[in-house]
């Protein structure tokens, strides 16, 4: 049997004590998975006061590596990243052989500096697997990285139902339609369509991301909310619209909230940017529409607004497709298949003498 660490920059000892990855399901019989805490975990990454990552933060990154790369796990699991741009460089100075899977390699945005694009190639051409979301991260970041194809995974993102942090059943009085997330957002277009329309609407968002944007009066926009209060507002929408703009320097995003929303049952509209087709099949568990366009935008959601058949029609086969295909249990298989290949036929535990910092 293998041995595996896993860690991320949140993980605390709560985490570990809960062994709170993939729902518990990242062990099986062949493999054990254990959690591995950070000293100092971040709280909430999103509210960080910091757009980037500080010299200190890096630091605190290089520690949680290294105490995995000292400890007795054959192979090494990280999540975002930070931490396999450091065990990259830990394996390109032969600090340790260990392989690593690279879960949640995202890229928050492609346009930095030449000297971070070059750690980053020198970096992650030491990581044997990097697992992505999205079939267009897969070409994007091979090309950018200079990488084969090969070298990265896609596993779409999973959730649970145990995940979602409210569950409501009650209908409001006032139906309106709904829209969460920040990142990458085409509130502009989405503004412009729900004001034609002149229906009741909320916006659950940050403020960074509605800043400079007139917001039209039929719009309500919550600030300084729980996750437990936008997955109050997901479900008492009637309609759920995640509007997106398409832009150069970025490889992925929206499927947090797309999956979510479909494992809550919502009727979803999406822009139709970013490989959402892994996610949303349009007609049956969501309705695409063209970027950029406010005529295509409105007219998805007058349809869905007032045809209530086919709103549950969406948000029955979105849920039911979200079970089947974005479950924690279909994430740990997929692990185990990664695993299993990297993992030698007698798995000789890797040790590490590499040096204690601080």
């Amino acid at each position: 049997m293998s041995k595996w660490v896993v860690l991320a920059a949140y993980f605390d000892e709560e985490h570990v004590a809960n062994d709170d990855w993939l729902g518990g399901e990242a062990s099986n019989d062949a493999h054990t998975v254990k959690l591995l805490a950070r000293a100092n975990p971040i709280g909430n990454w999103h509210e960080r006061k910091k757009r980037y990552t500080t010299a200190t933060g890096w630091l605190h990154h290089w520690r949680h590596a290294a105490d995995a790369v000292r400890s007795d796990a054959d192979g090494i699991i990280t999540l975002f990243q930070h931490l396999p741009v450091i065990i990259g460089m830990m394996k390109a100075l032969r600090l340790t052989k260990k392989p690593v899977i690279s879960w949640m390699f995202t890229v928050p945005d492609l346009d930095v500096s030449p000297a971070k694009s070059a750690l980053l190639r020198a970096s992650s051409k030491h990581i044997e697997k990097l697992v992505v979301h999205s079939t267009y991260e897969l070409d994007v970041y091979a090309e950018w990285l200079g990488l084969p194809k090969s070298q990265f995974e896609f596993i779409p993102y999973t959730t649970d139902a145990e995940a979602i942090a409210a569950w409501v059943d009650d209908e409001p009085d006032e139906p309106f339609v709904a829209a969460l997330g920040s990142a990458h957002r085409d509130f502009p277009t989405f503004f412009k369509a729900v004001e034609e329309l002149n229906l009741p609407t909320v916006v659950a968002a940050g403020r960074p991301a509605l800043q400079g944007i007139n917001v039209p009066p039929n719009v309500q926009t919550p600030f300084d909310i729980t996750r437990a209060d936008c997955h109050v507002i997901a479900q008492h929408g009637r309609v759920n619209v995640i509007p997106l703009a398409p832009k150069e320097s970025i490889a992925a995003a929206g499927y947090v909230t797309i999956v979510e929303g479909m494992y809550m049952g919502r009727p979803l509209i999406v822009t139709d940017c970013y490989s959402v087709r892994d996610y949303i099949i349009h007609g049956e568990t969501g309705l695409l529409v063209k970027p950029n366009s406010v005529d295509d935008l409105r007219d998805a959601i007058e349809r869905l607004w007032h045809d209530e058949d086919l709103r549950n029609e969406l948000g029955r086969n979105a849920q039911e497709y979200a079970r089947e295909h974005f479950s924690e249990k279909a994430a740990s298989q997929a692990l185990h298949r990664l695993m299993e290949e990297l993992t030698p036929s007698s798995a000789v535990t890797r040790s590490s003498k590499f040096p204690k910092i601080g």
